[in-house]
């Protein structure tokens, strides 16, 4: 697969644009990403013609809620109560680094 951003303005714009593009593709589940200036423009190419179909993800894990959910969904996702046990055990841990602290006199 290959994309090309053409360079118009002489800034770092297209520099972002093209990284940001290959990280996006990176997300899509494309492998060997690799942005290449030649010059007028950047090639963002990557080896594989299509994408797998489970690659794509939230970048955060979805917050499931059975009672309005019949089916869990196929992304990473976690139960409303391991939520919140996961939050539980947050504010554990940072009560107990609390008590640890001590300020200096």
């Amino acid at each position: 697969m290959d994309c090309y951003i053409d360079k118009r303005t002489g800034t770092y714009a297209e520099t972002l644009e093209a990284v940001g593009l290959a990280s996006a593709i990176r997300e899509l589940g494309f492998r060997g990403v690799r942005v290449t200036d030649q010059g007028t423009q950047f090639r963002v190419h990557s080896d594989q013609d299509s994408a797998p179909n489970n690659a794509l993800s939230a970048g955060y894990l979805y917050v499931w809620k059975k009672s309005k959910e019949s089916e869990c969904p196929t992304i990473p996702s976690l139960t409303t109560k391991e939520r919140r046990r996961s939050a539980t055990l947050r504010k554990e841990q940072q009560r107990r680094l609390k008590l640890r602290w001590i300020p200096r006199k």
